[in-house]
């Protein structure tokens, strides 16, 4: 299955995840937030199968990349963002540049930027909110008709 560019930014939609500025009541303090990354490769087998460490995952996954039967985890790692402070981290197949923009609550804005295992930027410093407990999540083709996610969520 060939996700197509316009599928990328989409995915933010079908997810729920809100991609404007929302302005609830701010949280006094709350200048950083515990943020969780995993990367995921995704491939049509004969006998599907999805990663154990990827079950809370899996419909979430199902729905994104609905083409694919097999998915497995690359990379899962955990991040402390401080406000306005861009961290980037290292994925199996590529990087990821994050920073936290704003929080209230459980509500999180941050940008994002993307890169593959070649440095080919793929997400561009994107906009995005997500609420705690919820995913956002980016995907793109990868070689021999698979596809690669990265998800993002914060508490």
């Amino acid at each position: 299955m060939r996700l197509g560019s316009a599928t990328l930014l989409s995915l933010v939609a079908t997810l729920g995840v809100t991609t404007a500025a929302a302005d609830p009541a701010k949280e006094p303090g709350a200048a950083s937030a515990s943020c969780e990354v995993v990367e995921v490769g995704a491939t049509t087998e004969k006998a599907p199968s999805i990663d154990p460490t990827l079950e809370k995952l899996s419909a979430r996954l199902k729905r994104v990349l609905g083409g694919h039967n097999t998915y497995r985890q690359l990379s899962r790692q955990t991040t402390q963002l401080a406000k306005l402070k861009p961290e980037t981290l290292a994925l199996k197949n590529g990087k990821v540049n994050v920073m936290l923009r704003d929080r209230a609550k459980s509500h999180f804005e941050v940008t994002i930027s993307l890169d593959d295992g070649g440095g080919k930027r793929w997400v561009d410093n994107t906009k995005a909110a997500v609420d705690g407990g919820d995913w956002l999540m980016f995907a793109h083709d990868a070689p021999n008709n698979a596809a690669h996610l990265v998800a993002l969520t914060c508490k």
